[in-house]
Protein backbone atom coordinates (compact mmCIF):
# COMPACT_ATOMS: atom_id res chain seq x y z
CA UNK A 1 0.00 0.00 0.00
CA UNK A 2 0.81 3.59 -0.55
CA UNK A 3 1.66 4.15 3.22
CA UNK A 4 4.24 0.98 3.23
CA UNK A 5 7.46 2.20 5.29
CA UNK A 6 11.06 1.92 2.83
CA UNK A 7 14.51 2.47 4.12
CA UNK A 8 15.94 5.10 2.00
CA UNK A 9 19.25 7.04 1.76
CA UNK A 10 17.46 9.90 2.85
CA UNK A 11 16.15 7.92 5.94
CA UNK A 12 13.26 5.80 6.33
CA UNK A 13 10.05 7.32 4.28
CA UNK A 14 6.36 6.12 2.88
CA UNK A 15 6.49 4.46 -0.57
CA UNK A 16 3.87 6.49 -2.07
CA UNK A 17 6.69 9.57 -1.75
CA UNK A 18 9.67 7.36 -3.39
CA UNK A 19 11.27 9.31 -5.68
CA UNK A 20 12.88 7.03 -8.71
CA UNK A 21 15.53 9.92 -9.80
CA UNK A 22 16.65 10.54 -6.27
CA UNK A 23 16.34 8.41 -3.69
CA UNK A 24 18.07 5.19 -3.27
CA UNK A 25 17.11 1.88 -1.41
CA UNK A 26 18.90 -0.29 0.92
CA UNK A 27 20.10 -4.10 -0.51
CA UNK A 28 21.39 -6.71 -0.08
CA UNK A 29 24.59 -7.75 -2.10
CA UNK A 30 24.53 -10.99 -1.87
CA UNK A 31 28.40 -11.42 -3.62
CA UNK A 32 29.50 -8.95 -1.60
CA UNK A 33 27.04 -10.18 1.54
CA UNK A 34 26.57 -6.72 3.16
CA UNK A 35 23.88 -3.72 2.27
CA UNK A 36 24.27 -1.21 -0.52
CA UNK A 37 22.58 1.93 -1.95
CA UNK A 38 21.12 1.24 -5.11
CA UNK A 39 18.74 2.74 -7.12
CA UNK A 40 15.07 0.91 -8.00
CA UNK A 41 12.55 1.36 -9.86
CA UNK A 42 9.07 1.00 -8.23
CA UNK A 43 6.14 -1.88 -9.83
CA UNK A 44 3.18 -0.67 -9.66
CA UNK A 45 -0.17 -2.43 -10.51
CA UNK A 46 -3.06 -2.67 -8.52
CA UNK A 47 -4.45 -5.54 -6.58
CA UNK A 48 -8.05 -6.68 -7.75
CA UNK A 49 -8.57 -9.55 -4.59
CA UNK A 50 -7.05 -9.95 -1.02
CA UNK A 51 -5.96 -13.69 -2.26
CA UNK A 52 -3.68 -11.90 -3.89
CA UNK A 53 -2.06 -11.02 -0.66
CA UNK A 54 -0.03 -13.00 2.19
CA UNK A 55 0.09 -11.77 5.45
CA UNK A 56 3.64 -12.90 7.48
CA UNK A 57 3.83 -12.51 11.50
CA UNK A 58 7.24 -12.20 12.96
CA UNK A 59 7.47 -11.21 16.11
CA UNK A 60 6.00 -8.12 16.66
CA UNK A 61 5.99 -6.76 13.17
CA UNK A 62 3.88 -8.13 10.17
CA UNK A 63 4.02 -8.02 7.13
CA UNK A 64 1.70 -7.92 4.21
CA UNK A 65 2.75 -8.38 0.61
CA UNK A 66 2.03 -10.17 -2.50
CA UNK A 67 2.85 -13.66 -2.79
CA UNK A 68 5.66 -13.27 -5.49
CA UNK A 69 7.32 -10.33 -3.51
CA UNK A 70 11.08 -11.15 -3.04
CA UNK A 71 12.34 -11.00 0.90
CA UNK A 72 15.96 -11.83 2.31
CA UNK A 73 16.14 -14.84 4.52
CA UNK A 74 18.96 -16.64 6.03
CA UNK A 75 19.15 -20.30 4.84
CA UNK A 76 21.22 -22.94 4.84
CA UNK A 77 23.99 -20.93 6.37
CA UNK A 78 23.84 -18.26 3.74
CA UNK A 79 21.26 -15.36 2.91
CA UNK A 80 18.98 -15.89 -0.27
CA UNK A 81 16.41 -14.39 -1.92
CA UNK A 82 12.32 -15.51 -1.40
CA UNK A 83 9.45 -15.24 -2.67
CA UNK A 84 6.81 -14.34 -0.08
CA UNK A 85 5.26 -17.53 -0.79
CA UNK A 86 7.91 -19.84 -0.44
CA UNK A 87 8.68 -19.04 3.04
CA UNK A 88 6.68 -20.37 5.27
CA UNK A 89 9.09 -22.42 6.62
CA UNK A 90 11.91 -20.11 7.27
CA UNK A 91 9.97 -18.08 9.39
CA UNK A 92 11.99 -17.39 12.39
CA UNK A 93 14.86 -16.80 9.58
CA UNK A 94 13.32 -13.50 8.19
CA UNK A 95 15.58 -10.87 7.71
CA UNK A 96 14.07 -7.52 9.13
CA UNK A 97 15.58 -4.18 9.04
Amino acid sequence: TKDTKIVTNYGIKEIANFNEEKDLIRSFDLNKKEFVWKSSELIKYSISKEENLIKIDYGDTSIVTTFEHPLLVFDKDRFVWKKANEITELLSKIFVL
